[in-house]
């Protein structure tokens, strides 16, 4: 692969991360997962040594089963590396499994339930749906690369207002109370300097920036080419269904609620496993019958979290709940539980500064003699 100067091949989304699959089981089996993502190394040739960025167009499916509970969201988090060997989140999404889909040649994208199944394309040219914009965007934008490496660097997150956010520094960073994206926008008055990338308008989801300045991969000596391992983690949690009600049935804080979003009008094609049995395809009776997976303040937590001898994610001292998405206590988990999986991936970044030369002298004297 090349790059012309000073521009990063668009294609590294495509090729440098591969499908993946997800396959949990428990009850009487043993839970077990296995996620792939493949990263393939990219390079560039340029009159100077230097790429206008580094990034990352990530496609995934999860496919999970046998779980005691209905996953009915997903959650994902990317980070990179920087220069000194810190992970730092560069992309984080939710999205919301309401009901079984198919794309356009009749293969399921998505299905909630105590088995299922999600299909993420975040290339820039896919067509964005409900999967991962709930409805809230022109399904027309088209997303743009996850930046791993920019001109800018990573934001300066140390000098921002943090007084003005909900979040400090540390929980915005680990993943724990940050609140919504919107807040951080370049601009508004949290962020200074440059603001995190927004890579999908709609998703509410752009909240981190760069892990660090291409200067890590660009290279100043004529002929000469430079390379650099680039570091990548996923963290995949699967969650359950919240109602935003307590155990009365008093509606209580929290994230908006699962019940809010789908279709209630097929019954054979939807809200698969999420209900007992019993209820009759309207919405009043689904939400009496949800098998739910909540927190004390209605928010979706992480599914069979503390159960059958698989570890609680409460005991971890940086998450306050089951449905916290406190990065650190969800990878601290992930080696024994089955609906969080951390995927460790690395690619070789190589970058050629041409060598300044003359291509040669061609003409003609066109002589005369007289």
């Amino acid at each position: 692969m090349n790059f012309g100067r000073r521009t990063f091949v668009k294609g590294i989304g495509a090729v440098g991360i591969a499908g993946a699959g997800l396959t949990l089981a428990s009850g009487s089996a043993s839970a077990t997962s296995h996620v792939e993502i493949n990263s393939s190394n990219v390079s560039a040739t340029t009159n100077d040594g230097e790429v206008n960025e580094v990034g990352i167009s990530p496609q995934f499916t999860v496919d999970w089963e046998g779980f005691d509970d209905p996953v009915g969201k997903v959650h994902f988090l990317v980070e990179a590396q920087d220069e000194s060997g810190d992970w730092w989140p560069v992309f984080r999404a939710t999205p919301w499994l309401t009901e079984e889909s198919f794309d356009g040649n009749g293969n399921l994208v998505q299905a909630p339930g105590e088995s299922g199944k999600l299909t993420v394309d975040l290339s820039p040219t896919a067509v964005r749906d409900e999967i991962l914009s709930r409805g809230n965007d022109d399904p027309n934008i088209e997303g743009a690369t996850i930046k791993l490496f920019d001109g800018q660097g990573r934001p300066d997150y140390a000098n921002w207002n943090w007084s003005n956010a909900v979040a400090s520094q540390q929980s915005y960073l680990e993943g724990n109370s940050i609140g919504s994206a919107s807040q951080y926008e370049e601009g508004g008055n949290v962020v200074v300097g440059h603001g995190p990338q927004n890579n999908y308008p709609g998703m509410d989801a752009g909240y981190y920036g760069a892990a660090d300045s291409t200067d890590v991969v660009n290279e100043e000596t004529d002929g000469e080419t430079g390379e650099v391992t680039v570091n990548l983690r996923y963290t995949i949690v699967l969650l359950g269904i919240n109602n935003k009600t307590d155990g009365n049935g008093n509606v209580v804080g929290g994230s908006a609620q699962y019940t809010e979003y789908g279709n209630f009008s097929d019954t054979t094609t939807t809200r698969r496993e999420l209900t007992t049995a019993d209820w009759q395809g309207e919405q009043s009776t689904f939400v009496d019958h949800l098998n739910l997976t909540q927190d004390a303040s209605g928010n979706s937590a992480l599914v069979m979290n503390g159960e059958d001898g698989y570890p609680d994610l409460t005991d971890q001292p940086g998450a306050g709940s089951a449905a916290s998405l406190h990065y650190p206590s969800l990878q601290t988990i992930s080696a024994n539980h089955p609906a969080v999986t951390v995927v460790n991936s690395s690619f070789t970044a190589s970058v050629t500064n041409k060598t300044a030369a003359t291509d040669g002298v061609s003409g003609d004297s066109n002589t005369t003699m007289n």
